[in-house]
């Protein structure tokens, strides 16, 4: 497999494995009740280090839309890699093309370490989505093989961002970006783009197959036009390219085949489900004399690699319409203001999501993203935000109803908007993780847009807020080093804050710790013992401070010197301090 090279790479290449594992300290102030939906302020490489030991294997859908390089956005590399080579990258804004040499290699230095984080999060069964334009999409695909593999390669989905180009574009209008999916495993599922329940019929003639002779079992009923059919062996049944040669004669009577008849052609179907579909009566002549096979199952159809800005059909039906009123001979003035109505809704991207069917009105457009700002903040806040609309219909493509979505880029925050929606939509009981470098990004934008979202917000119209609940933590200290080892100098909360979380999953709030008590959690109290490393015993006096609290105790320190009947008395539960960060 060809493997791309670059400035900088043999010294991040292992860069993920470098960082210490960081804690995450909620903030009761910034956060939206207690939920296990996340928006993390930080660096999202440590922030996805932080992650790692509760959400290995876990994540069931990635979204990222990382900076795209084009030389006009203002991104800077400020990853902590020691190497002669990059010493001068950290803190300047990368440059563009033909003035900064090093550009890209900024870019893949990095993606290269935050991509490794993510495949480790990534569900067996999960995929991730990576939003990208022309000015990285090729070195993007390179780095995933190397990172995923070529064969969890899922597709390369072209989006119309946009309906018109921009005036500086000098060679030609581009009005499309990509959304790069790859897969964790086989054992994802793929990409579904409609659901169908509704009667269809499926042709049993496959032109370019090669030919070969299948068994029409006697009582197949006819929709030809004539219900009386004689037809001798060797006659052909042919229409533009498809061609039937019998090899029996054919005899229908009363619009039903009365006795078996073999036939040669470019069968789509084995004989096997050719008599599946007779036994259930699905199996049919046409009017043609061709075969066809009803089907009301339901189907999920495979999405399209194309996402149209708005749907292309819907659009050209309604012109249709309008054609069709304004061409009467009575024109009726309310039925074309409807028409034309709707043709302005759909050209806007307006619509009513329908889980089922994702490629009914389209993708969704730049100018929605920015609407979508306005319509919550009264204003544009926030540059290249994507549409709500692309990234729900990314979730649901997957078919995941449970599980976490990621999104290490979050900015404006449209991803945690999209599974909030998505959701109320379906009933569905997905969790989103945000992480946003910037501290004034994520509280008055990132954070600020989902808990509107929650609560509804007034914009054209009030849109109705979906319900919920955030907790918002910051990156704290470092519990662990590179190695998985506790630092000596780990400090209380920190230690706190782990076993608190391996315990219960759910992050310690700090200012309610009454040491050595963490908290309570379905009845159990959960305390830590943890002065020095290796210096923590449950010992009498300990003891005594906590025996009578009511439920069960789970004491945590490094050794325990009440007798182990004593403990089982007052429910007391002794657990080792953890040291070392257990495998994930």
């Amino acid at each position: 497999m060809p493997v791309l090279n670059w400035i900088g790479k043999d010294k991040i290449v292992n860069h993920d494995k470098d960082l210490p594992f960081r804690v995450l300290k909620p903030s009761r102030e910034l956060s939206e009740g207690a939920s296990d939906n996340l928006v993390i302020r930080g660096d999202n490489l440590e922030g996805l280090k932080a992650l790692l030991p509760f959400y290995a294997g876990k994540v069931k859908c990635i979204y990222i839309d990382p900076p795209y390089n084009t030389g006009n956005q203002t991104w800077k590399y400020n990853d902590r890699v020691d190497a002669p080579q990059i010493r001068e990258w950290p803190h300047k804004t990368v440059g563009p093309e033909g003035q900064d040499l090093c550009r890209h290699d900024k870019w893949l230095c990095m993606m290269y370490p935050r991509l490794k984080i993510l495949h480790e999060l990534l569900d067996d069964d999960g995929v991730i989505f990576i939003s990208i334009d022309d000015n990285e999409y090729h070195n993007l695909r390179l780095v995933c093989n190397e990172i995923f593999s070529p064969q969890n390669f899922v597709a390369s989905l072209v989006w119309e961002k946009k309906k018109k180009g921009s005036h500086l574009d000098s060679d030609i209008t581009n009005v499309k970006e990509y959304v790069v999916a790859y897969r964790k495993s086989a054992k994802f599922k793929g990409l579904v783009g409609q659901i169908v329940s509704d009667l269809e019929t499926y042709p049993c003639i496959n032109p370019g197959n090669g030919y070969s002779t299948r068994i029409i079992p006697k009582g197949t009923p006819s929709n030809y036009a004539k219900k009386d059919v004689e037809l001798s062996a060797g006659h052909i049944i042919s229409s533009g390219n498809m061609k039937l040669t019998l090899k029996d004669d054919l005899s229908i009577k009363n619009g039903i085949l009365q006795s078996p008849v073999s036939i040669e052609a470019e069968w789509r179907y084995q004989q096997s489900s050719l008599d599946q579909f007779a036994a259930k009566g699905t199996l049919y002549f046409t009017r043609d004399l061709y075969l066809r096979n009803k089907v009301t199952d339901i189907r999920s159809k495979r999405l399209k690699d194309l996402l149209p800005r708005v749907s292309s059909s819907e659009l050209a039906n309604a012109y249709d319409d309008l054609y069709e009123a304004t061409s009467a001979d009575e024109i009726d003035e309310q039925k074309v203001k409807e028409i034309n109505s709707r043709i302005g809704e759909l050209e806007a991207g307006v619509s009513h999501f329908n889980v089922d069917d994702l490629m009914a009105d389209g993708w969704g457009s730049n100018e929605d993203a920015d609407n979508e700002q306005r319509a919550i903040f009264g204003e544009k806040l926030f540059d290249y935000p994507k549409p709500v609309k692309l990234i729900k219909k990314l979730i649901a493509s997957t078919r995941f109803k449970e599980g976490y979505i990621l999104d290490s880029f979050a900015g404006s925050g449209t991803t945690g908007q999209a599974v909030l929606e998505l959701n109320k939509a379906d009933g569905g009981d997905r969790k989103f993780i945000l992480i946003e470098l910037e501290e004034e990004i994520a509280e008055k934008i990132t954070s600020e847009r989902i808990r509107r979202v929650i609560k509804g917000y007034k914009g054209a119209a009030y849109e109705e807020g979906t319900g919920g609940s955030f907790s918002y933590l910051h990156l704290n200290g470092e519990l662990f080093n590179k190695d998985g080892f506790i630092n000596k100098s780990a400090a209380y909360e920190d230690v706190a804050s782990y076993v608190y979380y391996s315990e219960t999953n759910q992050y310690l709030v700090l200012d309610k710790i009454s040491e050595p008590l963490l908290g309570k959690r379905n009845g159990t109290s959960y305390y830590l013992l943890f002065k020095d490393i290796n210096k923590n015993t449950l010992d009498d006096k300990a003891f005594k401070s906590i025996k009578d609290e009511p439920g069960i105790k789970v004491v945590y320190a490094d050794k325990c010197l009440i007798d182990q009947d004593i403990c089982d008395k007052h429910d007391v539960v002794f657990k080792q301090i953890p040291y070392e960060l257990r495998s994930f």
